[in-house]
Order: structure tokens, then sequence, then C-alpha cells
């Protein structure tokens, strides 16, 4: 890994991969965007590569920023779309994308998109003056794209939503570069010594996976199940319920419960879980699988009745050392 410093800007350099780039970043705004009721949408047009050098982390801390004003500014029940767009690049070994962000939300007086990407500027609105926040994420959002050589802009018009378009030219990853990448961690490792592979102990052993979004389900089944583990999945803690409640005793030996969900959040599946007449209702471990891994939502976790907990995106390393205890 190497870095480089532009401006007060510390950019680093190593191989990632554009798919799970997104997953996270999914995974880590749509908890409260469920909150607040609100549709979440992830889509991607035209892209052709997926694996890139670059800063992952600084343009994953963009995006969030984006997202997330865009969930605090827009109103229960609204609608927010992010699109990933791949278009014709100019640079060789090189890749352009255009990345929106769109609400439908409040959005802001014509006058203030002058100033959105001024240090602690905020529209002087008292819909806006409600939302607690700085208005600091935006000036270093501008700047962190500045120092990658790209391009932010935002469109809003008051009370129909807002825009923001960043874009960027992505240096695109060789085989060689990806091969590495992949060995080193999206990819379960062969051979001795590995510790993404469960212990003989546990291979085989049947998990229940409930995860409400299908990309993040696809990912952690195919690992799970490679690393030795037997899946199956369930969209909402009420299908989970219902699966375990139907189940034989000792046919699941662990539940991974998200705990955002519709229909049936995790902390309720768990308690549900827990507080039924199944055989393996107080024995079965439940882990948590969060997105947002404060004190708080932990102690809410253990009292819903769960056994652990694995922050998301998921470290698949402490997800194998916590069903190892199992």
């Amino acid at each position: 890994m190497s870095k480089i410093e532009k401006g007060k800007i510390e950019l680093t350099e190593e191989p990632f991969c554009l798919r799970e780039l997104i997953t996270d970043i999914n995974s880590i705004t749509r908890p409260e965007a469920l909150q607040k009721g609100q549709e979440l949408l992830f889509r991607t047009v035209d892209v052709v590569h997926t694996d890139f050098i670059g800063d992952a982390g600084r343009i994953r801390q963009v995006l969030i920023n984006l997202i997330t004003n865009a969930v605090k500014y827009t109103q229960n029940g609204g609608r927010i779309i992010v699109e990933v767009q791949e278009v014709t690049g100019r640079t060789p070994g090189a890749a352009s994308f255009v990345f929106t962000v769109e609400d439908n939300g409040i959005g802001m007086d014509p006058d203030f998109l002058n100033y959105i990407f001024v240090p602690f500027s905020r529209a002087d609105d008292s819909k806006v003056r409600r939302v607690q926040g700085t208005g600091l994420g935006m000036s270093i959002a501008q700047g962190i794209v500045s120092a990658m050589n790209g391009n932010i802009q935002a469109e809003s018009r008051k009370g129909q939503g807002s825009r923001f378009i960043v874009t960027l030219n992505l240096k695109i990853a060789d085989s060689d570069q990806v091969a590495e990448h992949r060995m080193a961690g999206f990819e379960i490792q062969d051979g001795p010594g590995s510790d993404t592979r469960c212990s003989d102990r546990l291979r085989g052993k049947r998990l229940l996976l409930v995860e409400d979004n299908e990309l993040n389900m696809e990912i952690a089944e195919t690992i799970l199940t490679e690393a030795g583990f037997a899946v199956e999945n369930a969209e909402n803690g009420k299908e989970a319920l219902d699966m375990f409640l139907a189940s034989e005793p000792g046919y699941y030996q662990a539940v991974l419960m998200d705990l955002q969900m519709p229909v049936m959040d995790g902390y309720t599946a768990a308690k549900e879980i827990r507080s039924s007449t199944h055989p393996q209702a107080l024995k079965v471990p439940v882990i948590a699988l969060t997105a947002n891994a404060f004190a708080e939502d932990m102690a809410k976790a253990l009292a819903a009745g769960m056994n652990d907990h694995v922050s998301k995106p998921i470290d698949y390393k402490r997800l194998i050392s916590v069903l190892e205890k199992i």
C-alpha cells in the first residue's frame, strides 16, 4: 500500500473491488433510511470494470456523507437513489465513473448552492436547523474529490430535492493485482493455517443467515459455504422465526441475524426465538450483524437475547472466530 498527500488530504493506493465497496456503503447507510421509512435504491449503469487501484476508504467517506445527508434532509417515506455509472474514459488504464446521489427531500434555495461547499455553511431554513450537523461534511467531501482529481457538483430545488454528482477516474487493476488482493481478504484461502476456514469441528454445521439485502446475502452465503458451513437464509426476522420454529431440535447450530429489516427486525426476532417453546430456544447461538457497532446497539442486542455481534461490513475472520465458540 502506498500513500500520496494532496494538500492536507492523504490518499492510499491499494486494490479494491467496486462491487464490494458499494455493498459496504449500502450496509452502512440503509439502517438509518429504514428507520425513516425511506426507499434507498442502489443501481449501476454500464459498469464494465470492477477492480481498481486507489483509495476505497476515501470514496466510501464521500458517498456515505452524501447519502446520510440525503437521508437527513428527506422526509419520512421519501426516496434516495444512488447511481453508479461507468462512462467512456479518455485516460489509458483508467475508467471514468459518475456517482449520483439524488433525493426528493426538502431541497435548497438556489442562492445557497453557491456556498454548499464552504465550511460550516448551512441553509437558513427552519427545517434544516432542526437537523443536527455542522455543515463541515460537504467541504471535506469536496477536498477529497479534488485530491483525487475528480469533480463534485450540487443541484437542488426548494421543496423538490437535491442531486449530488461526483465524477472520478479510477485506475484499473491488472490481473496480478486483483489476484493478490483477493488472496488478501475477499476470497477464502486454501492451505493450512488459514483463519477464514472453519475448523473440522464446525465443518458442515448449519447456519441460518438472516439478511434483507440480496447482494449482502449472496456474498455472505458464498463465503460461509466456501468456509465449510451449510447455510440456509431468510429475508427478514419473521421468516427466520418461522424457519427456526419449524426446525427439528439441533437442526441449526447458530443464527446470524441482521438487525435492521422490514416485516420484523432482528431484535424482535431474537426475543421471539428466546421466548418460544422450541427445545433450542435458550441454547441456539444468535449472533447480531450490525452496521452500527455502538455500545447502545450492542446492549440492545444482548438484551434481546443475542450472544455476540459482528459489525458490517462483515469481518469474516472475526465471524469465523465467533462461530468457533459455538
